[in-house]
């Protein structure tokens, strides 16, 4: 307890001045304001990211269907193609006379859980862009689409051009 008083004397030891240290609420408010703005940006950085995420991943898949539904274009024969893919169609899991598939059944059914859906209103388009002039139709060049809805309900579409000959 001595060492206490002799501080006291000697004068090294005074009071605090009232306000001198620690935040005003005017600080700390401020700081508030501050740490505020900086969480709806980080937010806003999260939820952009999220739907960059979504959108990568529907594009990912409707080029995969794409590209599944040209291969099944190569699958018959040229004279078979014909009478299968007509311009100007659109398929979802329809077989052909013989029972072959044109094209698997790409459209979600609305009963399936979200997360199994694969593209929302998937649609594949098959329209033939030129064609062979001669009357025996010895190539045609087609455009493959595929159409959906996005995660924003928007429509979105993805197409390749592509040939087919004898």
């Amino acid at each position: 307890m001595r060492g206490a008083m002799d501080l006291l004397r000697s004068g090294r030891f005074r009071r605090r001045r009232v306000g001198a240290a620690g935040f005003t609420l005017i600080e700390a408010m401020v700081s508030m304001a501050i740490l505020a703005f900086v969480l709806l940006v980080f937010l806003g950085v999260v939820f952009s990211a999220d739907s960059l995420r979504a959108s990568s991943r529907e594009a990912s898949v409707a080029m995969q269907d794409l590209q599944s539904a040209v291969e099944y274009t190569f699958a018959p024969t040229f004279d078979k193609f014909k009478q299968n893919y007509p311009t100007n169609t659109s398929f979802r899991g329809q077989t052909a006379a013989d029972g072959t598939t044109l094209l698997p059944d790409f459209y979600d059914d609305p009963s399936t859980p979200a997360l199994e859906r694969a593209l929302r209103m998937e649609e594949i388009t098959i329209t033939w862009t030129a064609q062979d002039p001669g009357p025996a139709i010895e190539w045609v060049e087609y455009k493959v689409e595929v159409t959906w809805r996005d995660h924003k309900n928007r429509v979105v579409r993805e197409s390749v051009v592509t040939k087919r000959s004898k």
